[in-house]
């Protein structure tokens, strides 16, 4: 064995030795009959259940989980301000069931860790959060259809990992409020659905030359980026913008930007979701900014021709949030959907299809404007006609 192997090997039985003391120790404190009990997944999962405990073997994954949507859905500063505003105008429950999907908690990581997939069993319904993750179990992974066994944790091939029934579970929402996330529902009813694509196809893309452990050959893997629209608050500006970078590819693979002329002469401005499985916004579609700019015979625009997405209203008239609305207009782009605009006259036209994660209305609302520096504008699709 290598002296790197040797280390590594001593490393992980001094760190198992240390809880297995501490578990002694809190048996210890508690007494005969206290109604003390240890976690199930002290011996399941003896290295830890976090995210960071993972990472000592799984090192790629963890590296591109930390700047994740999932690994920040806690920790964003537009959720953390959205809060209290759910609170206020819905109750305590309403901000419990937020925080259940943004900060579960499970293995004590603050967002979504690697056991909130990885240990999961299945789902009381396809909705709301209301995962069963079971950390006594054996890990969902490669793993176990590699029949792999390791010190770390026990390994099991359960299908449900790369099921969209896991991802529905907190990707298809009912409330509280007018808050409806209805993406799994639009992923069912998709063409890229019959035709076999997946949710991890897109947003977990496969990865060549990785390592599932430091002790395992190279092989084919998957992204554990999670790449979708939000941003990775607060990380470096490396990863800031590898992650925008992805996510300007993966809008440009949904959403296609065209100009037509009509039989009279006129011309339209056409943007169509091409590649979604689901709709374009999704999800918290109200925070969502997509909009076409256009620049005739070399002179910006003074407004956008097109605006995409649902918008919040009350008594009829747009307001930034939710919680302050009494109706919401959906105007996001179902699967194989287009939307289009007349073209002022021009000889030359050039239309600019862009894309940001939260509207300045949003965090004017949330007083939080000095997000807006963390928030690329995505230049996703560009179309010209002369």
């Amino acid at each position: 064995m290598s002296s790197g192997r040797s280390l590594a090997c001593f490393v992980r039985r001094a760190r198992l030795a240390l809880r297995v003391l501490a578990m002694f120790g809190a048996l210890a404190s508690c007494g005969v009959g206290a109604g003390c009990s240890t976690p199930s997944a002290t011996e399941a999962l003896p290295f830890g259940a976090r995210a960071e405990d993972c990472a000592s073997c799984h090192a790629d994954h963890a590296a591109e989980w930390r700047t994740s949507p999932h690994a920040r859905a806690a920790a964003s500063p537009v959720f953390a301000a959205m809060l209290p505003v759910v609170e206020s105008a819905w109750g305590v429950v309403a901000r419990q069931r937020c925080e259940g999907c943004h900060a579960p908690g499970h293995g004590g990581d603050e967002g979504i860790g690697c056991v909130s997939c990885h240990a999961a069993v299945g789902n009381q319904a396809e909705r709301d959060g209301l995962l069963d993750v079971e950390l006594a179990a054996p890990l969902a992974g490669p793993l176990g259809q590699m029949g792999i066994a390791t010190d770390a944790h026990r390994s099991s091939p359960r299908t449900l990992l790369t099921n969209e029934s896991l991802c529905g579970t907190c990707h298809e929402i009912t409330g509280p409020g007018l808050l409806r996330e209805p993406t799994l529902s639009e992923y069912r009813a998709s063409p890229e659905a019959a035709a076999g694509m997946t949710c991890i196809d897109c947003h977990a893309p496969p990865v060549d030359d990785r390592r599932l452990t430091a002790e395992t050959p190279k092989r084919r893997s998957r992204s554990h980026a999670f790449v979708g629209f939000d941003p990775p608050w607060g990380a470096p500006p490396a990863d800031a913008a590898a992650a925008a970078a992805a996510t300007r590819e993966l809008l440009a693979s949904a959403l296609a930007l065209r100009i037509e002329t009509r039989p009279d002469g006129t011309r339209e401005v056409v943007v169509e979701n091409v590649g979604a499985g689901h709709r374009v916004p999704t999800g918290a579609a109200f925070l969502r900014d997509l909009w076409v700019d256009l620049e005739l015979d070399g002179a910006a625009a003074s407004a956008p021709i097109l605006r995409i997405g649902d918008q919040p209203t009350r008594e009829g008239r747009p307001v930034a949030l939710l919680t302050d609305a009494d109706a919401v207009t959906v105007g996001s782009l179902g699967s194989g959907e287009t939307v289009r605009a007349t073209l002022p006259p021009a000889t030359r036209v050039i239309a600019r299809l862009r894309g940001r994660a939260v509207r300045s209305t949003v965090l004017e609302a949330l007083g939080i404007v000095e997000l807006a520096a963390q928030l690329p504008t995505h230049e996703i699709a560009t179309a010209i006609s002369e």
